[in-house]
């Protein structure tokens, strides 16, 4: 009897584990059911996909969701960040070719007590909508419009060239965007092309658009070749405003001066050069404030006055006159010093000869002995009109000069 007894127990026992095993393994299936029907949610409208997607990779009761897209081209997945979320980016079809029907599948999985795997599958089918058809106008047509008229334009992103300012180039002309709601969006979109929105808000002889309203990155572009200014004669604001906001570059520069101040009112430095293309005889300004980051300016800080430096797509800002500005601080290097004709070499010393010409008291109108040149450019003074009666005040061998 007592064995017969001790065998039902064992059964009952039994029974017991496998109907406690068939719960648990029901409750994790009821887990999956409950973290699909959670990701009914996340996608609030999928027949009208317009922007990137922002999906979790686990959802309650330890279930993690690995997605998959059908269409990486146009929804690709990518991996997750600290907070758990991965973002699926949309590249929307171009317009007239149609919307994109792309399956997103999230393959969910949580482990049971007994530390198998338990796994379902759910998915989603989304309607990425083809861009709509383009409503910008060229740069160079948006500069021919009134301040203030609301204007749309697309161009590549080249970069932050000042405080709050951000330069795009399209095939016909550059526009500086200054926002600063957009301006660090913008900084990471540089290569991108973008289509802008903004309000015609020339300021000190910059074009702008200001007050942007809207901003869309239509994806990875190429940098338009840079202009060489050893291309263009004369480096005024009438031969150089065809450049303005463009990127160009300046082969073997000589800085002329070296300048900075501190502003007093907002406390950034600022750093300013004169260069000068010595086979041209042209000069033109720099500007960097470090307000604006370029990276590690080292190089920058320690140029000096003679120094040959070249500048390698920068941007042609603008205050009133031509202003060199660059983005990064890889657009500044060390240049050399160019082999110039007998010519230009005269050109390019005398250039840099400077002669005071009025004097309200005896002096010396250069200090004669010790002018050195560049280019070893032997020096002989003349008076202009030899038989002038005033020449007796001016000495042509020391420079000195008296008054009547």
């Amino acid at each position: 009897m007592k064995k017969i007894l001790l065998g039902i127990s064992v059964l009952f026992l039994g029974v017991v584990l496998v109907a406690c095993g068939g719960d648990d393994t029901e409750d994790y299936q009821a887990y999956l059911d409950a973290a699909g029907v959670s990701l009914n949610a996340v996608i609030s409208d999928p027949d009208n996909v317009t922007n990137d997607i922002t999906v979790p990779s686990g959802l309650g009761n330890d279930v993690s969701a690995s997605w998959v897209s059908s269409e990486p081209g146009v929804a690709s997945v990518g991996t997750a960040n600290d907070s758990g979320l991965i973002t699926i980016s949309i590249n929307r079809p171009e317009n007239g070719v149609g919307d994109a029907s792309v399956t997103l599948t999230a393959t969910l999985s949580v482990t049971n007590a007994d530390d198998e795997v338990v796994t379902d599958e759910w998915s989603i089918v989304i309607t990425v909508v083809e861009k709509p058809a383009s409503t910008a106008v060229t740069i160079a047509e948006a500069r021919e419009m009134t301040s203030g008229t609301v204007v749309t334009v697309e161009g590549v992103v080249l970069g932050q060239s000042g405080n709050g300012l951000v330069a795009i180039q399209d095939e016909t002309d550059g526009v500086g965007i200054y926002d600063f709601n957009y301006v660090d969006e913008l900084r990471g979109l540089v290569g991108h092309k973008v289509q802008v929105t903004g309000e015609v808000s020339p300021y000190s002889g910059l074009f702008e658009l200001a007050n942007v309203s809207s901003l869309e990155d239509l994806g990875a572009s190429t940098l338009p070749t840079p202009v060489d200014l050893s291309t263009i004669a004369t480096w005024d604001a009438e031969n150089l405003i065809s450049t303005q906001m463009q990127l160009v570059t300046l082969n073997n520069v000589l800085v002329t001066v070296v300048d900075s101040y501190v502003s007093t009112s907002s406390g950034y430095e600022a750093i300013l050069l004169t260069v000068k293309d010595v086979t041209l005889d042209q000069e033109l300004n720099f500007r960097y404030e470090d307000r604006v980051s370029i990276g590690d300016t080292t190089f920058l800080e320690a140029v000096e006055e003679g120094d040959y430096v070249t500048f390698t797509g920068a941007v042609m800002s603008w205050y009133n006159d031509p202003q060199l500005a660059i983005t990064n601080v890889d657009q500044i290097t060390a240049g050399s010093k160019p082999e110039l004709s007998d010519e230009e070499a005269v050109t390019a010393d005398l250039g840099t000869v400077n002669v005071e010409d009025v004097f309200y008291e005896a002096g010396s109108f250069a200090d004669v002995a010790n002018i050195t040149t560049d280019n070893d450019t032997t020096l002989v003074w003349s008076f202009k009109d030899s038989e002038d009666a005033d020449n007796s005040y001016v000495d042509l061998t020391t420079g000195a000069v008296t008054l009547p």
